[in-house]
């Protein structure tokens, strides 16, 4: 009984032996692994290192603005803001301006007894209007375009100030 206690125990140390060796080439195969990973990783972040390094190098290596250029194309920029607003307004208020007279020129000639008229332009002028040597191009011509008829009226009253309950 001895010897086959003996072949056992020797059996289960070269037994054991074995699985050692097995979780030991097991260990190592996953460090080895391990190992490549990290390489791996650590190879992709030197190249975007890289990457990184060359962006900035050419970003700097750009002709830079000084700030003095900046402020300057800023200040063009607002400027020619500022006379495109100007203009917007010269425009608008020459408008109210000719819509101003014609209002108190109504009222003025609503008092009077006058009304404005178109005056019908023949065709014969808008063709020689239109043609390039034409002698109506003066901007004498071109100004008249309403025509001043008095009107008979009788019992001229200012209904501004009368009471609308009569």
């Amino acid at each position: 009984m001895e010897t086959s206690s003996l072949l056992n125990s020797k059996q289960r140390r070269q037994l054991k032996r074995i699985q050692n060796c097995e979780i030991q080439k097991r260990k190592e195969a996953y460090d080895k692994k391990i190992m490549e990973e990290q390489k791996l990783k650590a190879k992709q972040e030197r190249e975007m290192a890289v990457k990184r390094k060359n962006e900035i190098e050419t970003m700097d290596n750009m002709p830079k603005k000084s700030r003095l250029e900046k402020l300057e194309e800023q200040n063009r920029q607002l400027q020619s803001m500022i006379i495109q607003y100007e203009e917007k307004v010269q425009e608008k208020t020459e408008e109210l301006d000719a819509y101003k007279k014609s209002i108190e020129l109504q009222l003025e000639n609503k008092r009077i007894g006058y009304v404005l008229r178109p005056i019908e332009i023949s065709k014969r002028y808008n063709t020689y209007k239109q043609s390039p040597d034409s002698p109506f191009d003066t901007p004498s011509h071109e100004k008249i375009t309403t025509k001043i008829i008095p009107l008979e009226i009788k019992n001229i009253r200012d209904t501004s100030r009368m009471d609308p309950r009569l």
